[in-house]
């Protein structure tokens, strides 16, 4: 559905290995879509956000604001996170039982919705709020936290160079 509207580019800009894109939306006659790509984490653009026109100088100032501002990425990156954790159910987390090698790492991935160059601290902050959502004492059940701790240990390892 986007991809039509992703080739209809207003504005790029490239900051380091971050690059934003404007396109206009399929959603409204004047909202744009901000696209962001960050290079050193993979090769496909993600939908950043969008506004409500097409305002050159409100999108930079959002821009410089979001490259040089840990705090609103990482509120972004959680409230991203939030949403797709919204939409988890517990069969995607029962694929990790039984698996093993790079099928176990895949589903570890895609389980805390991480690419394969990941922050160690945005690890942490998934998996606490992968055990607030499952958690038995939040109503979820014990073999599910296994899993999922089961898979952080995975992922932890990964990136400390341990296999």
């Amino acid at each position: 559905m986007y991809q039509k509207y992703f080739n209809q580019q207003l504005m790029e800009v490239k900051i380091e290995d971050i690059y934003f894109r404007v396109t206009k939306s399929p959603f409204g006659n004047n909202e744009v879509i901000l696209w962001f790509l960050n290079k050193s984490n993979g090769n496909v653009y993600d939908i950043l956000g969008s506004f409500n026109c097409y305002d050159k100088f409100k999108i930079l100032q959002f821009i410089s604001h979001y490259v040089t501002n840990s705090s609103l990425r990482k509120k972004i990156t959680k409230k991203r996170f939030e949403k797709w954790l919204s939409m988890m159910t517990p069969q995607d987390i029962q694929k990790l039982d039984g698996a093993e090698g790079w099928s176990k790492i895949h589903i570890s991935q895609s389980i805390f919705n991480l690419d394969m160059v990941f922050d160690q601290d945005d690890l942490k902050m998934r998996h606490r709020l992968l055990a607030k959502h499952f958690h038995p004492d939040k109503g979820g059940d014990v073999r599910y936290m296994a899993l999922i701790n089961d898979a952080y240990d995975c992922l932890t390892n990964i990136s400390k160079g341990k296999n």
